[in-house]
């Protein structure tokens, strides 16, 4: 029994990291902050979830890099901090931020995900970057 539990967590990481690897190449291929399928796909590996949509919903994110957050977009957060690392069978460090409902219905967007950062977001930074994302909303 233990042998075929074995043999089953190793076939579904390999069915994991060959489906992850299979959409490297479409990460960031536009400028959309809605997900595409891989991209979503490979979020997901990575720890990001998305509660309040639907299944298979794709979520619209906004990117950030670095201690200051720095808002980056998507095809350069996937090209730095995404893909080399998931290439090298790593995993980049993702700090993920969902908003509440009042601060998706202001900016559109439904979390924020920060890369290389060795702090999390102070509550006035988040505040400061929804506010930003508000601002860059309203036509």
């Amino acid at each position: 029994m233990p042998l075929r539990l074995l043999v089953c967590l190793v076939v579904a990481a390999l069915a994991t990291a060959r489906c992850t690897a299979q959409c490297l190449d479409s990460l960031g291929l536009d400028a959309s902050p809605v997900l595409n399928p891989c991209e979503m796909r490979t979020l997901q590996h990575l720890g990001g979830t998305w509660p309040h949509l639907p299944a298979g919903t794709a979520p619209t994110v906004s990117f950030h890099q670095g201690n200051g957050a720095r808002t980056v977009d998507k095809a350069t957060f996937f090209e730095r901090s995404v893909t080399p690392w998931v290439r090298q069978g790593k995993d980049p460090q993702l700090f993920w931020y969902l908003l509440t409902p009042r601060q998706r219905e202001a900016t559109g967007v439904d979390a924020l995900v920060v890369a290389w950062s060795k702090k999390l977001l102070s509550k006035r930074r988040m505040d400061r970057i929804v506010a930003g994302l508000a601002r860059d909303r309203r036509p």
